[in-house]
């Protein structure tokens, strides 16, 4: 999830690693009142089934004793319990912004069980992520519906919600006047912009991520007339053809009607088509910075391990590009050449080794390497993967891949030699 706006220093931040870790706490908050006042964020690492879960009393004891705790993390256990805990024995905690269990699993089994501490902390509570049904909403704060239950949550900002539930987004957005960021998974038959023609004036919304079932004409239209702030946009999950509706949506416009986004993303398994690239200038004129996170590279790729992802007249301040499928699942692959074309200029870098060699991309520009003939030589080989990214002009490209073992983080600016380029692989 979502970090807070702050980041504790080390002394303002506890990890607590088994029921050993929360007896250690406790004592340590029991025997020095401001050694709990100093806690900002608490990490409960312990593994499910492995130790005995908290003592109601102690749980309470310890989060009480930490009056300033913005953010509580659970990390390898189910927190079912401890927010049970947390609301049954009425813990304060006048400043928790964020409540955020690692673990996916952990979090969709828990059901209406989180809607209820996220409910008792609403008043400042500013993140949320959240798996919720309809009857779970009747059951855990007497409610019938999405908004009424986002209605009280006044401080929130940032919300992740997926949800079987009829929602509409208009009706969303007037419950939640302060959210900025909202990440929505619905079915679509479930989901509708607006329910009639008066709608908000203006929403505070900045960044917009949904599944592409939910990219239509309707969503589009109100994005543009009613969330005027909106300047970046994700799409996710796998589409059901190369085309997809997404692209047909945002190619019905105009650009002197297209959103005015300058940041658009596309992500799990979004498939990536040749169509798509060469007409996002056209779609929304003002992008400049594009990220491909997980997608699906199979409708550009050609021979034995190549993609091109050619922008067409695109100006590019940022691309990031996932390369985690060539250097993660080819296992034949050992080296990977990136062919940059910006303008009327191709520049060229390389990187050799598998991911978890933790090598980076470094610039070729020996006339031996750059020739045809070479080029030529490194599109047919069966153990060299060549990506080609083309627009009207390239500025950065972050290199992006990871798997379980190791990952690769690097960041080339082209406007700059050899010398002056930014490294941060990992």
């Amino acid at each position: 999830m979502l970090l807070c706006p702050s980041i504790p220093t080390d002394n303002e931040k506890v990890d607590i690693y088994g029921y050993g870790g929360i007896r250690n706490i406790l004592i340590e908050i029991q025997a020095d009142l401001n050694r709990g006042r100093c806690i900002l964020l608490l990490s409960f690492i312990v593994q499910t089934g492995t130790e005995r879960p908290a003592i109601r009393d102690e749980l309470a004891i310890i989060l009480n004793g930490c009056p300033n705790l913005a953010e509580i993390v659970f990390v390898d256990v189910n927190p079912f319990y401890y927010l049970m805990y947390m609301v049954e024995e009425e813990v304060q905690l006048p400043r928790l912004e964020l409540v955020r269990v690692a673990n996916p699993h952990h979090l969709s089994s828990l059901g209406h069980k989180f809607v209820n501490p996220a409910f008792y902390y609403r008043r400042t509570i500013n993140q949320l992520k959240i798996y919720i049904g309809s009857i779970e909403f009747l059951l855990a704060v007497g409610v019938d519906n999405i908004a009424a239950y986002f209605h009280r949550l006044s401080a929130l900002k940032h919300l992740t919600l997926i949800t079987r539930c009829t929602i509409v987004l208009d009706v969303l957005l007037d419950a939640c006047p302060s959210l900025q960021k909202l990440t929505l998974d619905a079915p679509p038959n479930a989901f509708q912009p607006m329910d009639t023609i008066s709608a908000l004036a203006e929403t505070n919304i900045e960044t917009m991520e949904v599944h592409h079932s939910l990219m239509t004409v309707e969503l589009y239209v109100y994005l543009r007339d009613h969330c005027r702030h909106l300047t970046q946009l994700l799409v996710f999950g796998r589409a059901s053809d190369d085309t997809n509706t997404v692209m047909t949506t945002f190619c019905r416009f105009e650009s002197d009607k297209a959103l005015p986004i300058v940041n658009i993303s596309f992500k799990d398994s979004f498939t990536a088509s040749s169509a798509m690239l060469e007409h996002l200038h056209t779609c929304f004129p003002r992008v400049r910075q594009v990220e491909f996170r997980e997608p699906d590279f199979s409708s550009v790729a050609s021979g034995n391990n190549n993609i091109t992802l050619n922008f067409s007249d695109l100006y590019l301040q940022y691309l990031l590009p996932d390369i985690g499928s060539i250097l993660g699942r080819k296992r034949i692959v050992n080296k990977v050449a990136l062919e940059v074309i910006s303008g009327d200029t191709t520049t060229w870098y390389q990187r050799d080794g598998k991911l978890k060699a933790h090598h980076e991309f470094n610039l070729k520009d020996r006339r031996s390497y750059t020739k045809n003939e070479a080029r030529q030589k490194r599109i047919n080989s069966n153990t060299t993967a060549v990506i080609t990214i083309k627009a009207a002009y390239v500025n950065n490209i972050r290199i992006h891949a990871t798997n379980r073992l190791s990952s690769l983080n690097q960041l080339i600016h082209l406007e700059d030699d050899e010398e002056d380029e930014e490294d941060d692989s990992e």
